[in-house]
């Protein structure tokens, strides 16, 4: 009877920690796609700061390599370019492993700048890879569709 009990209690600690990770998992994927969809020209380095803290080495400097320096921000604040983001669907678990998950998110997202007669519209698919580390959850891939 002992065993049964020690084997119940077990299992109750195990689906606690699935959905401890679950939770997390998805508070902290909401978080960095929020991040990663909506920026402001004024406060961009804030926002590339933040998403550099809560991302992988490999994935910050892909993400910086991406933005071309400077030169991106520049344009930002030439063409007074913001988006603002809104998650329509999600984020949603696709997989959750030991250490690994990955979840995604429908986000509506609108452009604008001086650049544009108009706000421009558009609907997101983003994907976000996850990792453990001993700090915490941390993105080590994006993509968006």
């Amino acid at each position: 009877m002992l065993a049964v009990v020690g084997i119940g209690a077990f299992a109750v600690a195990a689906g606690g920690d699935d959905t401890s990770d679950r939770e997390e998992v998805l508070a902290f994927s909401e978080e960095f796609i929020e991040l990663f969809t909506a920026y402001d020209h004024e406060t961009f380095e804030e926002t590339e700061a933040a998403i550099t803290e809560r991302s992988t080495e490999a994935f910050a400097s892909r993400y910086r390599s991406l933005l071309g320096g400077a030169g991106f921000v520049e344009a930002l604040r030439e063409n007074d370019a913001r988006a603002t983001s809104e998650i329509s669907v999600g984020p949603l678990v696709a997989t959750l492993a030991e250490h690994e998950a990955r979840t995604f998110a429908i986000v509506e997202q609108e452009v604008t700048g001086t650049q544009f007669d108009g706000p421009q519209r558009s609907r997101l698919r983003v994907e976000v890879v996850l990792v453990e580390t001993p700090d915490g959850w941390v993105v080590s891939d994006v993509e968006t569709t």
